[in-house]
Formats: structure tokens, C-alpha cells, sequence
């Protein structure tokens, strides 16, 4: 992303923001609440629509490209508040996420066992509509849904937003886990903590803008982080 400006209407959220993720990085994006950081996720993956700058993937520019055609170059998105399907299955929802695949039924349907392997309480419920799961199994099936795709860069908004500690720790595992066996990870975490554990990197969006960017140890040893998100 180079100096991106993006936004809603005649509101401007976003303000000259550059970052960079490289192949097989996992990568955290805090900040508070209306910082920007959604709409950042957003404007990566083609759903709000750019200003100004421009996003490269691979070394193509893709700023004008539809959602659907960065999906089937290999980004995903797993949206803020999960966003499953209510009225369909678990199973359904995440043959959804390889709706752009091309390479045929039998790999699909090994992607699918991957990921009921990575969460084994989907495969429990993979007949059960999606909107009588709990968040954490709604979250599971957002992450999921995502991977069915066969990303080679995954957005993960707010991964634990509104979850019990239990059900964070299970989610933060499988995401390292999606991590180590090489798909490139970019995540906005509301636990800055956590984020910057999983991350090797941070950024640190302020009103629309960079604020900070570095190592996360460095960042988590930064006066400015630890007083205003960790409350030391």
C-alpha cells in the first residue's frame, strides 16, 4: 500500500498510509477505535473504494481490481464480526471461500478436511446452520472460509472481538498455525498484546495515518504503546 487515501462518502478516513507485508511475514495493524483500520482492511481487499495511491500485490497493481478478482489472486479477507452466512451450514459457508477456485472438486474438498482438521468442532457441527454457533464457532467458520480459498495473504479483522479468553487462545493457535505452514498474515487485533506476540512486525494507526511502525518487541517496549494500549 503507497500513500493510500480511502473513505465513505465525503468523509475521509484514510491519509497517505503506506505499509508493506512481505511473502510469509505475519504482520499486526493496532490502534483505537476509528483509527482507520478497518476501512484500511477494506480498501485492501477492493471493498471500499480508493482516493489517491495505490495497493500492489506481487508486484501488481491491483487498485482497481474487484474484490472477486484479489480473491483469485490470493488475498482473503475474514471481515469484523465474522459476517457468516445465518441461514446456511457450516460446510456451505466455507465452500463458499473457494468459490473462485478452478483446480477441482477433489483438492476443494481436501482444503475443506484441512480446516474441519484445524477446527474440530466445525466438523461436529458441519450440518448445523451457522447462525446457531456460537461466536467463537462463527469466528472459526469466518477463518476458515477464508482459507478455502488458498490465500497466500489473509486479512483477520478483530480476532477476538467479543470472545472469552478460552475461545481467543484456540483461535490465536490455529491462526499461528495457518502462519507456520505459509500463508502471510495481516491482523488488526484489538488485544495489542496478543497481536504483537503473533506479529514479527507492527504498525500503528493514528486518525487515518501511520503513527509508528517497527518490530514488535521494540514496539511493545515503546512508552507511547505500553501507556496508551497496554495501561502501564
Amino acid at each position: 500500500m503507497e500513500g493510500l487515501d480511502a473513505g465513505y462518502g465525503d468523509v475521509q478516513i484514510l491519509w497517505g498510509v503506506s505499509l508493506a507485508v512481505a511473502s510469509g511475514e505475519a504482520v499486526a495493524l493496532i490502534g483505537s477505535n476509528g483509527a482507520g483500520k478497518t476501512t484500511l482492511l477494506r480498501a485492501l481487499s477492493g471493498t471500499v473504494p480508493t482516493r489517491g495511491g495505490r495497493v500492489l500485490f506481487k508486484g501488481q497493481d491491483i487498485t482497481g481490481l474487484s474484490p472477486d478478482r484479489r480473491v483469485a489472486l490470493g488475498l482473503a479477507h475474514v471481515p469484523e464480526g465474522r459476517q457468516v452466512f445465518n441461514g446456511m451450514t457450516v460446510r456451505e459457508n466455507l465452500m463458499m471461500g473457494a468459490y473462485t477456485r478452478r483446480d477441482g472438486r477433489a483438492e476443494v474438498q481436501a482444503d475443506l478436511e484441512r480446516v474441519l482438521g484445524l477446527f474440530p468442532v466445525l466438523a461436529e457441527r458441519r450440518d448445523q446452520l451457522a447462525g446457531t454457533l456460537s461466536g467463537g464457532e462463527q469466528q472459526m467458520v469466518a477463518i476458515g472460509r477464508g482459507l478455502m480459498g488458498r490465500p497466500e495473504l489473509l486479512f483477520i479483522d478483530e480476532l477476538s472481538l467479543g470472545l472469552a479468553p478460552v475461545v481467543v487462545e484456540r483461535l490465536v493457535e490455529a491462526v499461528r498455525e495457518v502462519h507456520r505452514a505459509g500463508t502471510t498474515i495481516l491482523l488488526v487485533e484489538q488485544d495489542v498484546q496478543t497481536a504483537l506476540e503473533m506479529a514479527a512486525r507492527g504498525y500503528v494507526i493514528a486518525n487515518g495515518r501511520v503513527a509508528m511502525q517497527g518490530a514488535s518487541a521494540d514496539l511493545l517496549r515503546s512508552p507511547e504503546i505500553r501507556e496508551a494500549y497496554l495501561g502501564i
